[in-house]
């Protein structure tokens, strides 16, 4: 799932950033690999969040893992949505 959502997110930014950006900035992409994890996906959200400083959250692509991620940015107070 996550090879075909990258590209669609990807897709997204690029038009995204053509029409100007969101809010007059541009965006970015931070992604990490969570081979099927619960525990690195925890660990992908909380380093998303306390290093990449980003302000928003797409993803996990599996109900478990959005749940677990869920619980972090939640905890943190930044929107995460999910096609899960």
């Amino acid at each position: 799932y996550g090879v075909s959502s990258l590209g669609g997110v990807e897709l997204a930014m690029v038009q995204l950033n053509r029409a100007g950006g969101l809010l007059d900035s541009r965006v970015e992409l931070r992604h990490y690999d969570t081979k099927g994890s619960s525990k690195l996906a925890e660990e992908a959200v909380a380093k998303l969040i306390k290093e990449d400083k980003v302000v928003a959250i797409i993803g996990e692509n599996t109900t478990t893992r959005a749940l677990v991620g869920a619980k972090v940015a939640q905890a943190n107070k930044i929107p995460m949505i999910t096609p899960s």
